[in-house]
């Protein structure tokens, strides 16, 4: 397990921390970090892995549940259950997202305000 690990977690977190040191914008560093994430959540998800860990958990699990808690996190998962919409994960997202009635905010902000 550990021999594939690469500490991006922590990486970042050690990047942050400088750019506050040298007094960059502590919400512009977060918002650039979070487009990174899901560009390489995006590019890497693996449906086989997502649904081999999903159903290994025999219960809905904790990052889940707050990722379809967050809009912006929300909309990652409709680009993936979009991408690959065979995988199981994404599937149960979707219908947890369906019954909670949060797809509303499928279509963001900017479909809100027209």
């Amino acid at each position: 397990l550990g021999d594939g690990y690469q500490g991006y977690a922590q990486m970042a977190n050690l990047l942050c921390e400088w750019h506050a040191m040298l007094g960059d914008d502590a919400k512009g560093l977060e918002r650039e970090v979070r487009g990174y994430l899901k560009a390489v959540i995006l590019r890497d998800f693996s449906p086989t892995v997502a649904d081999s860990v999903f159903e290994k958990a025999g219960e809905t699990p904790q990052w889940l549940n707050k990722m379809m808690a967050e809009p912006e996190w929300r909309d990652l998962i409709y680009e993936l259950s979009e991408m690959h919409p065979t995988c199981n994960l994404m599937q149960y997202a979707m219908a947890e997202i369906s019954q909670k009635g949060l797809e509303a905010d499928k279509a963001g902000p900017e479909a809100a305000a027209a």
